[in-house]
C-alpha cells in the first residue's frame, strides 16, 4: 500500500504536525535531551500519545549511547545474475530492492536518525495510529515504520522496517525509557551490542533503556 507523504509529497509535514496536535491530550512531557549534550529537560512539545512528543526526535539508547538509524535498501539488477548497482528508475533490466535496514550509530541528527510518532494515522491511507516513522522517504516507496518479526536464521525477534500504513506496522509505547508494542509492556526494544542486533527482548535486561533526544 502506497502511503502519503509526510514532507514534500502529497501530505506537507506542517499538516501532518497539525493533525498530531489535534490529537494532544494532557500529559506529563518526556524528558528530552539535547543534541549538544546539555543536561536533560522537559520538552515543551506536549505528550502526543504513549509517551511520545510531537515533531521529530531521535532515539539514544541510554548505555551504549548510540541512536537508532535507518539504512538505506540495496538495489539489485539482474543481467544474467543478481548484481548490487545504484539505484536508476530508468533501467528496463528485471529488478529488486531491500526494504530499508536498521543500525545503531553514532547520534549526529541526520535525517536518518529522526522519527516521528504519528498518532493521527494522518501518515496513511488506511488511517494506521500510533507508529514510529522514519524520516527518510525510500526511493519510490516512500517512508517506512519501526516494526518487529522473527527472522528464523538470525533467532530471536528482530526490530526491522516494514511500509508504514501496513498491517505490520506495529503501535509502540514508550515509559521509563522502554520501547515496547502498545499492550505489551513486557517485551522491549534490546540492543545486542555483541551482535549489533536490535531483537524484542524480555523486560529487566541490559541495554534496553532508550531516551528521547531532540533534533534540530
Amino acid at each position: 500500500m502506497k502511503i502519503r507523504r509526510v514532507c514534500g509529497g502529497s501530505l506537507p509535514l506542517v499538516a501532518l504536525i497539525a493533525g498530531l496536535l489535534v490529537a494532544t491530550h494532557s500529559a506529563t512531557a518526556p524528558d528530552i535531551e539535547l543534541a549538544g549534550g546539555e543536561p536533560p529537560r522537559r520538552s515543551p512539545v506536549p505528550v502526543i500519545a504513549n509517551g511520545f512528543p510531537g515533531g521529530m526526535f531521535a532515539l539514544r539508547n541510554e548505555e551504549t549511547r548510540l541512536c537508532l538509524t535507518s539504512e538505506p535498501g540495496r538495489y539489485y539488477e539482474y543481467d544474467g545474475t543478481w548484481q548490487q548497482r545504484e539505484y536508476t528508475r530508468h533501467s528496463d533490466r528485471a529488478s529488486v530492492i531491500t526494504d530499508p535496514g536498521l543500525a545503531m550509530l553514532a547520534c549526529d541528527s541526520s535525517i536518518r536518525q529522526r522519527w516521528l510518532f504519528d498518532s493521527s494515522g494522518a501518515n496513511t491511507y488506511s488511517g494506521v495510529r500510533n507508529n514510529l516513522v522514519n524520516g527518510v522517504a525510500q526511493d519510490t516507496r516512500g517512508y517506512f515504520a519501526l516494526s518487529y518479526g522473527s527472522v528464523p536464521s538470525q533467532g530471536g525477534i528482530n526490530a526491522r522496517l516494514v511500509t508504514a500504513g501496513s498491517g505490520l506496522a506495529v503501535k509502540w509505547h514508550i515509559e521509563d525509557g522502554y520501547l515496547f508494542e502498545e499492550g505489551y509492556p513486557k517485551s522491549v526494544l534490546t540492543y545486542l551490542p555483541g551482535g549489533r542486533a536490535l531483537k524484542m527482548t524480555p523486560r529487566g535486561g541490559p541495554y534496553q533503556r532508550w531516551r528521547i533526544q531532540a533534533t534540530p
